[in-house]
């Protein structure tokens, strides 16, 4: 049976044994060596055929993992032509099986090209000491990452749903910021052991939007008293305590407020 035939047999479960006709789509997740050998075993015990979904590229849609184990044992393949499906299908077809990371999202789409996930992965090679939420916060110069830049452009795709729709957006202005505020909440880490966490990225985020705010009186302020930055749980607690610090020993008109 070859691939000629196949396109004309779109929407019917077909069998093959060539393995090689089929390929992976660019931008799904990588194969799960050890998922690949839980199935292994279990189809080992219990054959029961399912259905892999392919496009009218013969890419899989879903059921690689599945693909492998065939290819393990030397079984018959059953699959099914759907024209039209494409990495977005691929993400759909996942969602209701082992859930994807935004990890997972974001190295998909850097695979199919996307650039501000391109952009987003290399700034996390940049400052690996940030996890990938923080960094997704200080590229995109808000709280919530491509949610908010989405909800704040009228993108009516909800909560977290927008990053994984594959909208997450950086413009280079943001991009240049982010790299600036990066640099500059590193300079903390030989003070505070939690300099990295998420709750003081988007801390400081918020103080580098105050005009008044001056990071270098800032770390200076902490350098001369360590002890009193400790971790606190949300952003208002960290700036009642930031500005306390940051006012230390300050004549009155020098002092800022730094709880807007």
């Amino acid at each position: 049976m070859n691939k000629k035939n196949l396109k004309l047999q779109a929407n019917v479960e077909l069998k093959t044994t060539d393995y090689s006709m089929f390929r992976y789509i660019k931008g799904n997740r990588k194969i799960d060596a050890i998922n690949v050998k839980r199935l292994t075993e279990s189809i080992k015990k219990n054959y029961l055929p399912t259905t892999i979904i392919v496009n009218e590229f013969l890419e899989i849609i879903d059921g690689q993992h599945r693909l492998e184990v065939c290819k393990n044992l030397g079984l018959e393949v059953t699959f099914k032509i759907i024209p039209g499906l494409r990495l977005k299908d691929v993400h759909m077809y996942n969602s209701n099986q082992k859930s994807w990371s935004k990890l997972d999202y974001a190295i998909s789409y850097a695979e199919a090209g996307i650039k501000p996930y391109l952009d987003l992965l290399e700034f996390m090679k940049e400052y690996p000491d940030f996890n990938l939420g923080s960094c997704e916060n200080l590229l995109t110069n808000t709280f919530d990452g491509a949610n908010e830049v989405a909800d704040r452009l009228g993108v009516g795709c909800g909560r977290r749903k927008a990053y994984q729709n594959g909208e997450l957006q950086i413009s280079l202005e943001d991009k240049i910021r982010g790299y600036q505020m990066a640099a500059e909440i590193m300079r903390y880490k030989p003070y505070f052991k939690k300099f990295n966490s998420g709750v003081f990225v988007k801390t400081m985020i918020s103080l580098f939007r105050n005009k008044k705010f001056d990071n270098d009186r800032m770390v200076s302020q902490v350098a001369k008293n360590p002890t009193m930055l400790v971790q606190c749980s949300t952003v208002k607690l960290y700036k009642l305590l930031l500005h306390d610090i940051y006012n230390a020993g300050k004549r009155q008109e020098n002092r800022v407020s730094l709880y807007v």
